[in-house]
């Protein structure tokens, strides 16, 4: 492994053979029906960690969102600055891992305007660096996401909101808020963002 890798994180085993001396060197792998399925298998995914001795961390003590029994939402960054249609600004998102989650977990970001109403959004995985199924009580899952606005959404002030849900059914996974109260529509309110 390399030193520099930021631990936990998932890692995949793929499986090739490969002949040094032939032209292609990979051999093709077939499947049962006889079709070519490639030049190699993958065999699924693992966790890899540091020390597994040392203590998990402890788990926040006053999330923003608290999401089921999967994550907790620690903080949220959006830089103050307004936005311009057409532009893109970055979310930086701190989670913390309650316990493995669904191999199809998604998070939702979702611009509303003052009506609640849904005017842009972007879906995408949890964490860069570990799978769901590979989280732990306690694991850190600090990300930066990308949100690209419309190039003609109108000037205004907007509400920026995340969710989590299921890509394989599309049910959203249960959120309450710092009070224990549950969340509206399953999200929870990032912040503001103003459009000039």
């Amino acid at each position: 492994m390399q030193p520099e890798l930021p631990l936990p994180a998932s890692g995949s085993l793929l499986v090739a053979l490969f002949n040094p001396d032939a032209d292609p060197a990979y051999l093709p792998i077939y499947d049962t029906q006889g079709h070519r399925a490639g030049d190699s298998l993958h065999f699924g995914s693992l966790r890899i960690s540091p020390d597994e001795s040392l203590p998990a961390p402890p788990l926040a003590a006053a999330p923003k969102a608290t999401f089921d029994d999967v994550l907790l939402l620690k903080d949220a960054v959006i830089l103050p600055d307004p936005q311009q249609p057409g532009g893109i600004f970055p979310v930086w998102l701190r989670w913390q891992a309650l316990g493995p989650g669904p191999d199809d977990l998604t998070l939702s970001l979702q611009l509303l305007d003052q009506n609640d109403v849904w005017v842009a959004g972007v879906d995408g995985e949890v964490s860069d660096i570990l799978l769901p199924p590979h989280w732990r009580r306690g694991d850190h899952l600090d990300t930066v996401r990308w949100f690209s606005l419309p190039p003609d959404i109108p000037p205004g002030r907007y509400k920026l909101v995340a969710a989590l849900y299921r890509s394989g059914d599309l049910s959203r996974i249960p959120a309450t808020g710092a009070d224990g109260r549950p969340l509206p529509n399953n999200a929870c309110v990032l912040g503001e963002i103003i459009i000039r």
